[in-house]
């Protein structure tokens, strides 16, 4: 080291001294190896600065490659840049022109360099592209890092060299280091180029390898970051992270702490298997004024983490509001909008303190984004935030200043009802956005439940889609002439000629029946609604009671129609909102612990294990029945993996659309499976099951999916030892009272 020399070696002096007389007449070689070995001892100098600034300023034009890397790698890793900035510019200029020559090992020395100084152009990205693609059988696992890395730091997308690095990182993800796995996962996340399969296999390889254990700070929160960003779900993975990080939260830098704070924030649905000081390691870090050390961004990742993760401390509840009311003016409205949701979380879970003083950022929020134009999502956004705060009034004035829909209108009408507010003139306006005739006709009837509904569709009535179909089945109901058990009949008749409402059960019937002959006194049905009709039906004779969640406003009035007709008001009723909204309001109705069964239909996202653990957080659900349909056609493999300890059994059902799997059990509490069960695919497998819903629900309710997913689900369930049974098949329906 630099300083057992100083100490140790008395000649070194005597060294230091000629080098600095040698500097300005080295030849390139020579001058490349002292900067080199400089930065390698952390020789930090003034002189030594300058006086290889200026010889290297002389030289660069005669550099070869090579001197050119340690050079550029020198001044980088000596943090020579501020004042360098014509140094490097030069040095920018000549890599451009000199790239093509480069070896691997310069090109990756260039790479971090450029990378760590923040410096260049998107001409120095491409450039060092190109000779990246045609030096990529010769380039290392850091070199792939390196150059992923510069590209990510200086903004310069580039996809035909990421793919490239992807597909050679394939093939030796055995001889990635821990560094190499978190710089490159980091570059390849923040290029927006994330491939699943590469990261699941760079997870394994580095929980396998302990390499978690090893990491820097930065490298546990850049790896943390990396896989909540690409939505990479590696339970161990994140199992390890935790770990670290509460253990090593207090030498974090503000900007790492926030880093990972949004990240575990990001994987709410697996808290359960984060480190169980994790939140109080976050929370202490916080405590006694240091939430002022974040800069205003790193605070609005560390508030919304918060809100995600739970806080159950009010001094730092009131800390967050009073540095809320500092960093509010500083941020960009993006950020403003999430703080805002944060906050309305934090502040509005009982704690009537901040209740009193949330006036005052609400007041800071509402003036910016009166005189800003929000696009639809950040309009939803604010306005989901001030209901929640219950603010109904002001979401409606911000909304009349910007063009209002459908999703709007249903936050409003949701927000109403359980507030108890008037709803008539939300469902008159909304009338006005209804794609068919009944859908119309329905809204307006919606105003007064009381009063008779005619509707038929017209020829303008030509939209295809789930709305479209909805609208049909409508019209079918309104002019069906029996009532009762009918209605229900004549539904599933409907729904087996769809093509994208579901709403057909086939031997769905069956199970229902089953689990409605165990009595549930309160159901909770998140997803669809046509399967709490039959278990509604069923309720009937034992006096149980049926609550259905839906986000639409169509659908919710569709459904109340319908089951006002089939005679089930008394034990079914559609609740309409967000989950978190109404899963609340269930919770004032009926108390802790009063759902004893749960299914869970998907609707647009099949995420249930979220969704069962925010009623379990609640305590509105805490142990007992929950079945998951759809987990044949679009999955839920996270869902699958944590239920399967716990004497998991899939039912094969058929409908019109094929054969499909509904998962039983009886939870005796939501526990989290050892990780040492992990199977390896399974992140990949929960990417591809996401991305099946997403597409149902972009062509609007089709409920068609990949026969390659199903055989995946198919192998997956084998290799939990779950076999899915055909007992219930061909069994005779009973007859509905």
């Amino acid at each position: 080291t630099l300083l057992t020399l100083r100490f140790g070696y008395p000649a070194w002096s005597a060294l230091l001294s000629r080098v600095h007389e040698c500097i300005p007449v080295l030849e390139p070689r020579g001058l490349a190896m002292v900067a080199h070995s400089a930065a390698k001892l952390g020789w930090r100098d003034e002189q030594l600065a300058r006086e290889l600034s200026a010889a290297a300023a002389a030289k660069v034009q005669v550099l070869s490659s090579t001197d050119l890397a340690k050079i550029c790698w020198a001044m980088s890793k000596l943090d020579l840049v501020e004042n360098f900035e014509d140094l490097w510019q030069l040095l920018e200029k000549t890599t451009i022109r000199r790239a093509a020559e480069a070896k691997s090992v310069d090109l990756s020395m260039i790479a971090w360099a450029f990378g760590n100084a923040c410096r260049g152009s998107q001409e120095l990205c491409k450039e060092i592209s190109v000779a990246a693609r045609r030096l990529l059988d010769d380039l290392t696992t850091q070199c792939l890092a390196n150059i992923a890395w510069v590209c990510a730091r200086l903004e310069a997308p580039n996809r035909e060299l990421c793919d490239a690095i992807i597909q050679k990182a394939k093939t030796m993800v055995a001889e990635f280091t821990e560094l190499d796995v978190s710089r490159l996962c980091w570059a390849l996340a923040k290029l927006e180029a994330t491939d699943v399969e590469l990261f699941e296999s760079l997870a394994d390889h580095a929980v396998q390898m302990g390499f978690v254990r090893r990491f820097s700070a930065q490298m546990a929160s850049q790896l943390a970051w990396a896989f909540a960003a690409a939505k990479v779900v590696h339970v161990p993975l994140l199992e390890a992270l935790s770990g670290y990080v509460a253990k090593h939260l207090h030498v974090m830098e503000p900007e790492q702490v926030a880093s990972c704070a949004w990240a575990f924030g990001s994987f709410e649905a697996l808290t359960p298997f984060s480190e169980p000081g994790l939140v109080a390691s976050f929370i202490s870090i916080s405590r006694g004024g240091k939430l002022l050390n974040f800069q205003a961004d790193e605070f609005c990742a560390l508030a919304w983490a918060f809100a995600k993760l739970g806080l159950d401390d009010q001094e730092l509840l009131q800390d967050l509001l009073q540095v809320s009311l500092k960093r509010a003016p500083e941020v960009d409205s993006t950020s403003l909008i999430n703080l805002l949701g944060s906050l309305v979380a934090l502040c509005f879970d009982g704690s009537d303190v901040l209740k009193k003083d949330f006036p005052c950022i609400l007041e800071i929020a509402l003036q910016r984004f009166t005189a800003e134009s929000l696009s639809p999502n950040e309009l939803h956004s604010v306005c989901h935030s001030l209901c929640r705060a219950g603010c109904l009034t002001d979401a409606m004035h911000l909304a009349e200043a910007n063009d209002s829909d459908a999703r709007l209108l249903g936050l409003f009408l949701g927000t109403a009802e359980r507030i108890g507010s008037e709803t008539g003139p939300f469902w008159s306006r909304l009338a006005d956005f209804a794609s068919t005739g009944p859908l119309r006709a329905v809204c307006l009837w919606a105003q007064s439940p009381e009063s008779v509904l005619s509707c038929e569709m017209g020829e303008e009535d030509s939209e295809k889609g789930e709305l479209f179909e909805l609208g049909r089945l409508l019209s079918e109901v309104v002019q069906h002439e029996q009532s009762g058990a009918d209605i229900l009949q004549c539904v599933e008749e409907f729904g087996s000629s769809c093509k994208s409402l579901d709403v057909c059960l086939g031997t769905r019937e069956a199970v229902l029946d089953e689990l409605a002959s165990q009595q549930p006194q309160l159901t909770l049905v998140l997803g669809g609604w046509s399967a709490g009709l039959r278990l509604a039906a069923r309720a009937q004779e034992y006096s149980g009671h049926v609550v259905t969640l839906h986000q639409d406003p169509f659908h919710t009035a569709v459904a109340r129609y319908i089951t006002k007709k089939a005679g089930l008001s008394g034990s079914l009723q559609h609740m309409l909102g967000d989950l978190e909204d109404v899963l609340e309001k269930l919770l004032e109705s009926y108390g802790e612990s009063s759902v004893d069964m749960v299914l869970l239909q998907g609707g647009t996202d099949n995420d249930y294990l979220t969704q069962l653990q925010r009623a379990h957080k609640l305590r509105l659900w805490t142990s007992g029945r929950v079945v998951a349909d759809h987990l044949l056609r679009k999955g839920s493999p996270l869902f699958l993996w944590t239920c399967a300890p716990h004497k998991l059994e899939l039912v094969q059902v058929t409908d019109h659309q094929g054969a499909d799997w509904m998962g039983l059990c009886h939870l005796p509490t939501l526990e989290c499976p050892s990780t040492s069960g992990w199977i390896s695919g399974l992140a990949s497998l929960v990417t591809e099951s996401r991305s099946a819903w997403r597409v149902q629900r972009l062509l609007h309710g089709s409920s068609g999916t990949t026969g390659h997913l199903q055989e995946k689900m198919i192998a997956f369930a084998s290799q939990l030892g779950l076999q899915p049974s055909a007992r219930l098949q061909g069994v005779s329906k009973r007859p509905l009272p």
